[in-house]
């Protein structure tokens, strides 16, 4: 891991935390690129900078992605949260047959 650079662009969403902690674990702390459904926030200028933050002679380690809720009866798409009555949509982007520019538009 000392000649790695982790970095992630996973959800927003407090599902991704555990994920994201757990490879801070591993490969020390990471570049955030952010992400919403798991595209990064961060552009062009973004990933310049994080380029810049690789090891000389390392490597990148680029982790992305959305989550998908499962509740507790076995339905894709919904999630139970702690505290929270309503049994919620947990999918965001990634199982919509939208583009996420559609989405927004």
């Amino acid at each position: 891991p000392s000649n790695k650079l982790l970095a992630t662009s996973l959800c927003c969403d407090e599902l991704a935390r555990q994920l994201e902690d757990d490879l801070n674990g591993i490969y020390g702390n990471n570049f955030n690129l952010g992400g919403l459904a798991g595209f990064p926030f961060a552009g062009k200028t973004g990933f310049g900078n994080m380029a810049i933050h690789i090891p000389d002679n390392g490597h990148c380690l680029l982790i992305y992605g959305p989550h998908v809720g499962l509740a507790a009866d076995g339905t894709i798409g919904k999630l139970e949260r702690a505290g929270i009555e309503l049994i919620d949509n947990c999918y965001a982007i990634s199982m919509s047959k939208a583009s996420p520019i559609d989405m927004y538009q």
